[in-house]
């Protein structure tokens, strides 16, 4: 008989006796660790990215004000 106890397996023999196995190891596959890898990366590095961005870089003003008439080229044709 097998029983779990706090993520170990544990085996209990037929005369009550309890010995404890090492848990098994998961094996992760090459390719899901490289790609674990390459999206930390890209996170880690974007993220400095916003940080530099966010501190460095002035920020435009969203409000523009409009231009005056004057301004505006109008397009006419002249008379002939």
């Amino acid at each position: 008989m097998v029983a779990v106890r706090g993520g170990a397996r544990v085996k209990k023999d037929k005369k009550k006796k309890v010995t404890a196995r090492r848990a098994e190891r998961p094996s992760i596959p090459l390719h899901m660790a490289i790609r674990m890898f390459l999206i930390g990366a890209v996170a880690v590095i974007g993220s400095i990215y916003a940080l530099w961005r966010h501190y460095s870089v002035p920020r435009t003003p969203m409000l523009v004000p409009a231009p005056s008439s004057s301004e505006v080229p109008i397009e006419y044709e002249p008379e002939r």
